[in-house]
């Protein structure tokens, strides 16, 4: 059975493997926390400043 890349990183994120870069090989951890982090720094609305 042949899958994608996205499909077999996602299942081995649930068994939390280290996911695999587009040469087959795993990525560096650290790396894809960064990655993860920088992403959600980019989706989360700046705060607003209550005035009081």
């Amino acid at each position: 059975m042949r899958i994608g890349l996205d499909a077999q990183n996602a299942i081995r994120r649930a068994r939390g493997q280290v996911e695999l870069g587009q040469d087959g090989q795993p990525l560096d951890p650290e790396a894809i926390k960064k990655a993860e982090k920088e992403k959600a720094a980019k989706a989360a609305p700046p705060a607003k400043k209550k005035n009081g």
